[in-house]
């Protein structure tokens, strides 16, 4: 993994508070492991583009990311383009984000480049 801190984002459109629930639950458990972290809302994460890379709102470096938000929102998000272009450099310009399985966005579909629907 990646120096510094390891964030967990969540949504602040989530008006249940179940991701919040859910991403404090594993941070909460990634800190007993020894851990250090940081806790933040998808909507706080900015992008220094003079370094080229995400940043928290401490302005560290965001080099590795736990995320309960749609990957399809990402790329629609205001970073989006500069987060799927470094997406496969792990620890480089853009870091590293990590997704449950079940919470990802489905491969884009090869014909139209939009993402499959079940």
């Amino acid at each position: 993994m990646p120096p510094g801190p390891l964030h967990f984002a969540h949504s602040r459109g989530d008006t249940e508070g179940e991701d919040w629930m859910t991403t404090l639950y594993l941070q909460e458990t990634a800190e007993q492991a020894g851990l250090a972290t940081v806790g933040i809302a998808m909507e706080d994460i900015g992008w220094d583009p003079l370094s080229g890379r995400f940043v928290d709102l401490e302005q560290r470096y965001i080099r590795s990311v736990f995320k309960l938000y749609p990957w399809e929102w990402l790329a629609e998000a205001e970073f989006g383009e500069q987060l799927l272009s470094g997406i496969d450099q792990g620890g480089g310009a853009t870091g590293r984000c990590s997704a449950p399985g079940w919470w990802t966005a489905r491969p884009p579909d090869s014909a139209s480049g939009r993402p499959r629907t079940a």
